[in-house]
């Protein structure tokens, strides 16, 4: 994080101002929260790990655990940083998930291969049963209290071009509905069972894959239509507040940009859509396996 400040100020001087998210400095700066956020995580593991009926451990370390004060607020701040690392795995996909890109090849490739990872990983490791959904909560309520909250605060543009008159500190859109497809891949969990070997693993990976994926494109493929329409255009959507001061006003702001510019942002397109079942199989795989890694963290 400290590294990317400079690397960050001689970028704008030498290039100007950044128009993308995830320009090279910023980049640098996210992996370094990134990895702030899981060492906290490895941290809450080892006291998680090492309470009584926690997996693996001895009862020496299960009574070390009690001890230092882990249980119920140790399970609570586990799921409370998952959440939040969700919340930055959706940050370096703000890119290509604003609202009118939601119905994209890109937008359901990238989550696909991002969003089962993190779920099935941080669940596998968790002591709740319903986790991932408490995970996808979490990350929900982060996202919405900015965009609520951000704007609140004033603050106004220093450069150019200014294409619109902001007046108040500018927060990410409403947030992804991944609580629905969260809440299926905890029902696929919870039917299959866990820690039963890597085949009934990998049959877990398969249905969360394929469950992550009709939930999410079911659900946010009209969710985005109402978060593009007028009528999301209040405090509670605040369908208006995401845009910066470089995006001008127009009715393009209420399209789909797969319908008016297929060549930047091609649409979803039946190919694409079993290219992205396969990346969420994948990354449910790594996930598990990560997961099973978890577990074992007590050191």
């Amino acid at each position: 994080m400290l590294t990317s400040a400079p690397f960050d100020n001689w970028w704008h001087n030498a290039y100007g101002a950044i128009v993308k998210i995830l320009s090279p400095p910023h980049t640098v700066l996210a992996l370094g929260m990134w990895g702030v956020v899981l060492g906290a995580l490895l941290l809450i593991l080892r006291e998680q790990n090492l309470t009584l009926g926690g997996q693996g451990g001895t009862e020496k370390e299960h009574s070390v655990g009690l001890v230092l004060g882990a249980g119920q607020g140790n399970r609570l701040l586990y799921v409370y940083a998952g959440g939040v690392l969700i919340v930055m795995a959706s940050v370096f996909l703000t890119e290509y998930s604003w609202p009118n890109q939601q119905r994209t090849s890109a937008f359901y490739i990238c989550s696909a291969a991002t969003f089962p990872m993190y779920m099935l990983w941080l669940a596998r490791g968790s002591k709740f049963r319903w986790s991932a959904t408490w995970i996808a909560l979490v990350y929900m309520g982060i996202t919405v209290l900015m965009a609520w909250i951000l704007p609140l605060f004033p603050g106004q543009p220093r450069l150019g071009p200014i294409h619109n008159q902001v007046r108040h500190f500018v927060a990410l859109p409403f947030p992804l509905l991944l609580v629905v497809p969260a809440f299926g891949v905890d029902l696929v969990r919870r039917w299959i069972g866990q820690g039963r070997g890597w085949l009934w693993d990998s049959v877990i990976a398969l249905l969360a894959g394929i469950v992550f994926m009709a939930l999410f494109l079911a659900t946010q493929w009209f969710f985005s239509a109402f978060l593009i329409s007028h009528s999301a255009e209040n405090w509670f959507f605040a369908a208006k507040n995401h845009w910066g001061y470089l995006e001008g006003p127009g009715d393009w702001r209420n399209k789909f940009w797969s319908d008016t510019h297929p060549q930047y942002d091609p649409p979803l397109t039946l190919k694409s859509l079993l290219i992205a079942i396969a990346l969420a199989i994948a990354a449910s795989r790594v996930g598990l396996w990560l997961g099973n890694w978890t577990v074992k963290v007590r050191r």
